[in-house]
């Protein structure tokens, strides 16, 4: 049985060391929100606001100072409007400053009847997608930015797996570690975490209470 928290990292990780802190950061938030809810509501059938704003505090907890929806420009746009980024992370020494642009992208999908693996796939291809037509912050060009300023670009899948009324309670478990699976065997992702508390996994939800919520998971790649 594969455990129902946990976090993989793959041996071509491409992203800062705060990745790895801010996913166990994440996990205990979650889990702690959880608890002090007594488990009558699921902080990730929110959303994707509320789920990037939920990483956003994870990233900063871990060193990252990080700015939810940012302001940012598209496609040589030269004045701001009211294009947004999901996350900013601006972190940086005495001699660069780095800016992290970070898009997420909420993968909702039935887990008893689809591929974890293909929805990641879709999830990181419309951020990457997006994320890679950022061409400006606030009011700033990056073209124009100091030489001493470095931009990197990440995408990221946040999972909401769910299940439809009627679905047995092993098919939930086995389908969850079908997840968890896909999610340590994934390598065309840097960093995954997952967070399934047995408490949610026959429970329906009190926001949609025509689905069963059990959890949730983060992917995340090195776009550029």
């Amino acid at each position: 049985m594969e455990p129902l928290k946990g976090t993989k990292f793959n041996t071509t990780y491409g992203l800062p060391d705060y990745w790895q802190m801010a996913c166990s950061v994440w996990i205990e938030t979650l889990n702690e929100l959880c608890v002090n809810f007594r488990y009558d509501d699921a902080p990730w059938e929110y959303l994707e606001r509320t789920n990037s704003a939920i990483l956003a505090g994870s990233l900063s907890a871990s060193g990252a100072p990080a700015m939810p929806e940012t302001y940012v420009m598209r496609n040589g746009v030269t004045s701001q409007q009211s294009e947004r980024v999901d996350i900013c992370v601006v972190t940086g020494n005495e001699n660069t400053t780095i800016i992290e642009l970070v898009e997420c992208k909420l993968a909702e999908y039935d887990a008893s009847r689809l591929a974890t693996a293909s929805k990641i796939a879709s999830g990181l291809k419309k951020a990457s997608n997006q994320i890679k037509n950022i061409t400006g912050i606030h009011s700033f060009q990056l073209s124009s930015l100091p030489q001493n300023t470095a931009v990197k670009q990440t995408a990221v899948v946040i999972g909401l797996p769910c299940f439809e009324p009627g679905t047995s309670l092993l098919t939930m478990t086995n389908s969850i570690q079908n997840i968890i699976q896909a999610l340590k065997s994934e390598r065309s992702i840097d960093l995954t975490a997952w967070f399934f508390p047995e408490t949610y996994l026959h429970k329906p939800s009190k926001r949609y209470g025509n689905k069963f919520y059990p959890g949730t998971f983060l992917a995340a790649a090195r776009v550029a």
